[in-house]
């Protein structure tokens, strides 16, 4: 009845915690520019001033881009914003839903192939003749000023964008290359097709040794796949992160006022303690109370309105106390300089102060210090990432 378990409870709403500077990042990641105005603007010399899109649906005004294939290796993203690869994908799904349909997300795929030949640099080139993506990787790397020496390495979904072609049959292009020397086009027909879709959901790694032809085919590097345009401007991209960033925090206020209406719940029929015994009659009709709690609670699409001031006022009393403000203060700048070569966020800081790990800094490592893991579990998150902000600021 006292509520003590539920800072417990909260850190697992504060551990997929995003701040806007993650949703920015990542969604100027998934929205980088590409070049189809400027080669637009090559083809029609005549015209080259194209109109810039509307924010309006005129159908006089389409899009340039029509979208590219586009994939980012999850490990990198992961460590770039400090979040879990569920919560990422979660990110991803959002921005799906956007009425906009900026996004089209398809499942996780092996973004990077490795082609190694037994015969050197020769087989390399005499393979590419029939093989028109190896033959486009040859190119690109014979003007980067570089000559591959019986393997190369590259980006299968950016090649099979460049290339117009669906990455899952450049993908069983280049996989028949280890069985078949004289390499695969184009799909001749349909049933190859569908062989290629099926092995398109395949997530295994090519076989590590040689084939018939003595060419080791490998794909590496799990990555998120989509389809997504690159001639977005800078309103757009506002507007998307705008979009993004609200609807993590709706997420979030959600999900700790289904915890406070739990707590309520259980408490309003909680006995205060076990001796003496309640009568029967008693437990019967706290029984009954529980479950009807229960059915509002699941039955329920929102927030209630009932309880929305209740809330608000719940939260403003979780924030820091002036008097606890400088001793806060003085932890964080304590942890920042036991830690001077790390780059921390104040979400990151505000997480390890609630005992919260990440793909940055897991519990196992900075677990072990417990002056700082766990020991303002009590504060409100939000005030105690803000805090931990500004002391970064002044720290640099």
């Amino acid at each position: 009845p006292q509520g003590r378990d539920l800072p417990e409870l909260r850190r697992y709403i504060f551990g997929d915690s995003v701040d806007f500077v993650a949703v920015k990042r990542l969604s100027l990641r998934v929205f980088a520019p590409c070049k189809c105005r400027e080669i637009q603007g090559k083809i029609q010399p005549e015209n080259p001033k194209i109109p810039e899109f509307s924010l309006s649906e005129n159908p006089e005004n389409p899009r340039i881009c029509p979208g590219h294939e586009r994939c980012i290796p999850i490990q990198e993203i992961v460590e770039t914003l400090d979040l879990r690869e569920e919560g990422i994908e979660t990110l991803l799904c959002y921005l799906e839903l956007h009425p906009r349909n900026f996004l089209e997300l398809f499942p996780p795929t092996f973004s990077r192939c490795r082609i190694r030949c037994s015969g050197g640099s020769r087989q390399l080139r005499e393979l590419a003749r029939s093989s028109p993506p190896l033959a486009v990787v040859l190119a690109r790397e014979r003007s980067a000023g570089q000559d591959p020496s019986g393997s190369v390495e590259f980006d299968v979904i950016s090649l099979s964008d460049s290339m117009g072609w669906e990455s899952p049959l450049v993908k069983r292009s280049l996989r028949q290359l280890q069985w078949n020397s004289k390499g695969t086009g184009n799909p001749r027909n349909s049933l190859e097709i569908l062989g290629s879709l099926r092995e398109s959901l395949e997530f295994n790694h090519s076989s590590e040794t040689g084939g018939k032809s003595g060419i080791t085919v490998e794909f590496l590097e799990l990555s998120f796949h989509f389809r997504a345009f690159g001639d977005l401007n800078s309103q757009e991209l506002d507007s998307i992160v705008e979009f993004l960033h609200s609807r993590t925090v709706s997420r979030e206020k959600e999900e700790l006022r289904k915890l406070r209406s739990c707590f309520r719940a259980f408490r309003s029929v909680a006995f205060q303690s076990c001796l003496p015994w309640p009568p029967d009659k008693e437990e019967e009709e706290k029984s009954s109370r529980l479950k009807e709690l229960l059915r509002e609670y699941f039955e329920r699409d929102g927030p209630g309105s009932d309880r929305e001031d209740e809330d608000e006022e719940e939260e403003k009393n979780l924030g820091i106390a002036q008097d606890w403000e400088s001793q806060i203060r003085a932890d964080i700048r304590h942890f920042l300089a036991i830690h001077p070569d790390e780059t921390f966020s104040g979400r990151a800081i505000a997480r390890i102060f609630h005992g919260i790990g990440s793909p940055r800094f897991p519990a196992q490592i900075y677990g072990r210090d417990r002056r700082f893991w766990r020991r303002h579990l009590p504060l409100e998150f939000q005030s105690l990432s803000r805090l931990a902000t500004e002391e970064i600021l002044a720290f640099r």
